[in-house]
């Protein structure tokens, strides 16, 4: 099964923090004049959003580009450029997101900006009254600065301010809640066409060609599986009722383990649908007009009369309000009827003569069988096994499970009223990372005698008939905060212009390496350095922050103006550095972030200590390490290539030799090990000792080696372990 299937939109709760069920994590990625080319990923927190990054933006967005699909379209069948919401569920956890044309800084525009937010434990209806707003404002505030540290800024503000709201969402449901009359406005939608001949050919083709995700039909081996696209009507006013209504039904369609993707724009009147694990091909749709990818529902169909009859039943069940419906028909499981439509080798059998016989002697060995049972039990009488079945509700049935059955109805808990909330969901006060001095916003206030799916109930509401249609994105209106982003200072022109690294020519976008390891404590600085919160870090009252990758040539040559590598490439770690210019990176770099406000109050970026870096190895091993213990390398590897350690943190053990702050006045110490080591390490052979974890290594003050680089860490300086 691929990774995809095992993980996406599968987190485990509990691993992410989540309070009382909630989280929300808020990431971005793609293209920015901050950056020279793709963003480096931020607020990538979870599996679910690295997957989202590969899977939509460098093999969806990123193949479609490379193959020109979208440029060998003619201008009528060509969307020119990008504006899209899109919604991604699958087992009640989604991902709500945008994206939008826009540059990197070297003004390519091929590619865009996305930000979207990992929910759990809310109701999409939450998310799009409380998320929508909040996606919109960062795109007008992402777009109107060129500067990357305030694009972190914005983000960080942000997810703060949304994961302030989660203590007042209200509890998630599976699906949509929606009254008679929108369900009725909603299938008797004009762009349907007459008479339901749209919904027949939707129903249909949902039948036939994807039987396989149907609810009750989806099972635990999905390799053979093929993704599959569709094109359907809005159908809705604006765009948060087309996602709910389509939510819905897909929902009563599909099984609830099944990924499914919808995007839409504010201006189109249409909604595309991928079902399964998205291929490049299935966002053709983000850039392709009806005139090159129709809709489903204008497919021309030979539909049979028996299956109009049973499509107008399924739809009149959609229409009054049940969650579960279906044809009972499936084109896997079946031959054809006259006339089109299927009729599956089960009703075929249930008609025949020989059935009855068989069903006659099957019942009579299932009384004799619960006879026996009975007899087996001894102590347990008719009226205990009785009471035992009315105990069983019709939701701990597999039927409930599988959308078969309709749900019970539970009282739903009341929203709670909330006057403060922590800035990170699920974070203990005595392993909180110092606060970053940025201004926060006040939490959002709920009323607590509003009931929780009241947004839910508002976004599906009529609109007088009187009123024109408006397909423009509607926010919900929200308390304003104010956010002041600080002003970006220009550079200090005493010190060294930094050097441009990005190529000319605009490379594909990097797929995420490793293996995400859940929400951490996070500091993106305006390099686009991430480091991760560590709690009791040696030296430390409380804990401090280390950089997530060994400093990469990009980021040394920003600050220092100069690469010193023998091996060029800006995603591998900086080597052939001294330890004095190792620690002047990190003086320079500190002064550079206090004067924009990233650091912590008191803090700076130094080389960790011994102590320090054989605290955070952690579990790292050597063969999760880049070495030449099994085939000789010649160069390091780009940080990240392989899976991090149980901190989060890559290539601690290997890739290159890592400065410490400890050492003499004539020499420093290193660790960790580099991609040109084996199993022996020693100056000379007769001094060959074997290679452990923790091997020290010494190297002169003004030494360069090609395998010696170095990694960061963000303490408070006054007490550090020096």
């Amino acid at each position: 099964m691929s990774q995809f299937f095992k993980k996406f939109l599968s987190e485990d709760a509990a691993r992410l923090n989540a309070d009382n069920g909630r989280f929300l994590a808020l990431g971005a990625f793609g293209k920015h004049p901050g950056w020279d080319d793709h963003i480096e990923d931020l607020g990538l927190e979870t599996e679910s959003l690295t997957l989202a990054k590969t899977v939509l933006y460098v093999r969806g967005v990123g193949g479609q580009i490379d193959t020109g699909a979208w440029e060998k379209l003619k201008p009528e069948e060509r969307l020119e450029g990008f504006d899209h919401l899109f919604l991604w569920q699958r087992s009640g956890q989604f991902l709500l997101g945008r994206l939008w044309s826009s540059s990197d800084g070297k003004g390519r525009t091929r590619y865009p900006m996305v930000v979207c937010a990992h929910c759990l434990g809310v109701s999409v209806a939450w998310a799009l009254a409380q998320l929508l707003p909040k996606l919109n404002e960062l795109e007008k505030a992402c777009t109107a600065t060129t500067q990357a540290a305030e694009v972190r800024l914005i983000l960080d503000r942000a997810r703060t301010d949304l994961r302030s709201r989660l203590p007042g969402a209200g509890p998630p449901h599976p699906f949509a809640p929606a009254s008679p009359e929108a369900l009725q406005r909603f299938v008797a939608d004009a762009a349907l066409g007459s008479a339901q001949q749209g919904w027949f050919r939707l129903l249909y083709h949902l039948d036939n060609q994807m039987a396989s995700y149907a609810a009750g039909k989806f099972k635990g081996d999905l390799s053979g599986l093929r993704s599959q696209q569709m094109r359907v009507p809005l159908a809705s006013p604006t765009l948060e009722q087309g996602f709910l209504l389509w939510t819905r039904f897909l929902g009563s369609r599909l099984d609830r383990d099944v990924p499914v993707f919808l995007a839409a724009t504010p201006t189109n009147t249409w909604l595309d649908v991928v079902v399964g694990e998205p291929s490049s091909h299935d966002f053709f749709g983000l850039r392709a007009t009806p005139a090159a990818l129709p809709l489903i529902t204008e497919v021309p169909y030979e539909i049979s009369e028996q299956f109009q009859a049973q499509s107008r039943a399924a739809l009149a069940d959609f229409q009054s309000g049940k969650e579960s419906f279906m044809l009972g028909q499936s084109a896997s499981s079946g031959g054809a009827a006259e006339g089109g439509g299927w009729i599956s080798v089960t009703q075929r059998w249930f008609k025949s003569k020989t059935s009855k016989l068989w069903l006659i002697l099957c019942a009579a060995g299932l009384l004799m069988a619960a006879g026996a049972a009975m007899f087996l039990v001894g102590g347990r009488s008719a009226n205990q096994l009785r009471t035992d079945r009315a105990a069983v509700t019709p939701n701990d049935h597999p039927a409930a499970a599988a959308g078969l059955a309709k749900p019970v109805n539970r009282p739903l808990a009341a929203a709670q009223s909330v006057t403060s909330a922590p800035a990170i969901s699920g974070s203990k006060p005595s392993a909180a990372p110092p606060p970053i001095s940025r201004p926060e916003p006040p939490a959002a206030p709920v009323d607590a005698s509003v009931s929780p799916h009241a947004a839910d109930v508002a976004l599906l509401a009529p609109r007088p008939t009187a009123e024109p249609v408006n397909r423009e994105v509607v926010p919900v209106p929200m308390p304003t905060v104010p956010q002041t982003v600080p002003a970006v200072p220009a550079p200090d022109p005493t010190s060294p212009p930094p050097v441009v690294v990005a190529s000319a020519v605009e490379q594909p976008p990097v797929q995420p390496t490793g293996q995400s390891d859940g929400p951490r404590r996070l500091l993106t600085n305006s390099l686009g350095m991430v480091l991760i919160w560590i709690a009791s870090l040696p030296g430390t009252a409380q804990g401090g922050y280390v950089g997530r990758y060994e400093v990469t040539q990009k980021e040394f040559e920003q600050v220092m103006g100069a690469n010193p590598s023998l091996s060029k490439n800006p995603l591998q770690p900086v080597e052939s550095v001294t330890w004095d210019e190792a620690t002047a990176f990190c003086d320079k770099l500190t002064a550079a972030e206090k004067k924009i406000g990233i650091l912590p109050e008191g803090f700076g970026y130094e080389l960790p200590t011994q102590t320090q870096w054989e605290f955070f190895l952690g579990d790292s091993t050597f063969e999760e390490a880049v070495t030449s213990r099994n085939a000789l390398r010649d160069s390091p590897a780009p940080v990240g290539s392989r899976a991090p350690n149980q901190y989060g943190l890559y290539d601690v053990l290997g890739n290159v030799w890592e400065f410490c702050s400890d050492g003499g006045a004539s020499d420093k110490l290193l660790k960790g090990t580099a991609y040109n080591n084996r199993k022996l390490y020693g100056e000379k052979a007769s001094d060959w000792k074997p290679l452990e974890r923790t091997t020290p290594r010494r190297l002169a003050e003004q030494a360069r080696m090609p395998d010696a680089g170095f990694r960061c860490v963000v303490a408070p300086v006054a007490l550090a372990d020096k």
